[in-house]
């Protein structure tokens, strides 16, 4: 049994707030957590954003370690320069491993690589 609420989960806008459940729908499955007034989660003009932000995190982690995300991004960076500077042939293979370790490195870091 997990220690976390399984995927997947749903940003939903009860009206008055948002809400993260894990069905879609206001009176649907669990409330999770929410971005209410009394900022039990994050509040304000970003409330909206910050909370579909945790449910796309979340439901694309799904199935991964949370304590292995920075050891994954490690292994990436890490893999990335030894393509790099240990002169690897640029053949199809090689360069498309190349681009997805930049791509993800990218997408993880918001700087590219």
């Amino acid at each position: 049994m997990s220690i976390y609420t399984s995927e997947p989960w749903f940003a939903v806008n009860n009206s008055v707030y948002w809400e993260i459940r894990t069905e879609n729908g206001i009176f649907f499955g669990e409330q999770i957590g929410d971005t209410c007034a009394s900022n039990h989660i994050t509040a304000g003009p970003n409330g909206e954003a910050n909370t579909k932000r945790i449910v796309a995190c979340v439901n694309g982690c799904k199935g991964i370690n949370p304590d292995a995300v920075q050891d994954l991004l490690k292994a990436c960076i890490e893999s990335l320069a030894r393509f790099e500077q240990d002169g690897w042939p640029l053949n199809d293979a090689n360069l498309s491993a190349i681009n997805t370790l930049r791509n993800a490195i990218e997408k993880a870091t918001g700087s590219a690589q």
